[in-house]
């Protein structure tokens, strides 16, 4: 079984990122702690000072978000509390023929994404003690990918 420590972030997908970011940060008090660049569309990362992040807005077009059928929700994280604990989840789902979508390092946290039986993406993430700094000082994201071994 994997060890989830607690439910760690949303990702929402918005249509205007400036009117979310009033309504989340002037509105709501989260605190904007790294807007996304080129590479990253544009994105915003927002935290209520604890941790790394809480809410991910990424802006979609609003033709994205007119069907009822898409749902503003992109993926929801569970984060573990351990770097082994997140490589034991990793070859959980592997031995268990659950794939998995990828394994990326975010520089503040490492994170794994598979999807629910209904499709919906999960992400599993071990974030480092220090996160909520390296969003502050700006984490130049790359994606990369991350690998796992036995």
């Amino acid at each position: 079984m994997i060890k989830i420590k607690r439910l760690g972030h949303l990702l929402l997908r918005v249509s205007n990122l400036p009117a979310s970011l009033a309504f989340y940060c002037d509105l709501l008090g989260f605190e904007l702690v790294e807007q996304g660049d080129e590479q990253h569309r544009r994105t915003a990362f927002l935290s209520l000072g604890e941790d790394g992040h809480n809410v991910d807005l990424v802006e979609v077009a609003p033709s994205a978000l007119a069907h009822a059928s898409q749902s503003s929700l992109h993926h929801f994280a569970l984060q573990v509390q351990s770097f082994e604990d997140l490589r034991d989840a990793y070859f959980h789902l592997i031995d268990r023929n659950v794939e998995v979508i990828r394994a990326t390092d975010h520089v503040s946290q490492k994170s794994i994404f598979t999807r629910d039986p209904d499709g919906n993406i999960v992400e599993i993430y071990y974030e480092l003690p220090q996160a909520l700094s390296i969003f502050r000082a700006g984490r130049a994201d790359t994606d990369t990918p991350l690998v796992f071994e036995r």
